[in-house]
C-alpha cells in the first residue's frame, strides 16, 4: 500500500554583502587601549593593524527538486515500510537518492514486544553559509554529507504500578 508521495520544487534566490575584518593590536587586543601604564610617559602613538581584511558581494540563484515514495505493507506478524528520497540542486548539480527501509516483526507471545531492524542512506544538503570559503568565495563542487545507517531494536509495553511503561532498546 503506498502510503506517501510528494514532490517539492523550491526556488533559492541569495544576496550575501560580506565585509569582515580583524583587528589586533600589539598586545593581542582586539580593540585599541590606551598608554595606561602609572608613570607612563611615552607619547608614542599606538600602532592598531588589521590583521585580515574580506569584502565581497556574491548572489546565488538555484532550484532545489525533491520527491519521495513510500511503500508500506503488513504480511503476517511482519511489517514493512520502505522508500525512497531523491533530490536534485541546480547549484552544484547533485542528484542523491536515499532508500530506507524498516522491518518490524510481532512474535506471538504473551509479551507485548516488537523487534525492528532497519537500513538506509541519508543525504544533508549543503546551506548556503557552507558554500563560502574563507576567501569569501564559492565552492560550486561542494557535496552533501552523507551517513547510512543500520539500526536494530525492540519496544517492550508492559504495566507497573498501576500504569502503562514502554522500554525502547
Amino acid at each position: 500500500l503506498i502510503t506517501g508521495l510528494q514532490k517539492d520544487l523550491q526556488k533559492e534566490n541569495i544576496t550575501d554583502h560580506i565585509k569582515e575584518w580583524t583587528l589586533i593590536d600589539s598586545a593581542g587586543f582586539t580593540l585599541p587601549h590606551p598608554n595606561d601604564n602609572i608613570g607612563d610617559t611615552l607619547e608614542e602613538p599606538q600602532e592598531v593593524l588589521i590583521t585580515d581584511f574580506l569584502k565581497s558581494e556574491l548572489s546565488i540563484s538555484s532550484y532545489r527538486h525533491s520527491s519521495y515514495f513510500q511503500f508500506n505493507k503488513e504480511i503476517g506478524n511482519f511489517s514493512l515500510n520502505s522508500g525512497v528520497r531523491a533530490s536534485y540542486w541546480t547549484f552544484n548539480e547533485e542528484f542523491l537518492l536515499s532508500p530506507r527501509i524498516n522491518l518490524a516483526y510481532i512474535p506471538l507471545w504473551e509479551k507485548d514486544i516488537i523487534f525492528r531492524a532497519a537500513t538506509g542512506i541519508y543525504y544533508q544538503s549543503p546551506f548556503y553559509r557552507e558554500l563560502r570559503d574563507l576567501e569569501g568565495k564559492l565552492n560550486p563542487n561542494i557535496e552533501s554529507q552523507k551517513s547510512t545507517h543500520f539500526v536494530l531494536g525492540s519496544d517492550y509495553l508492559f504495566y507497573s504500578w498501576g500504569r502503562p511503561f514502554k522500554l525502547i532498546s
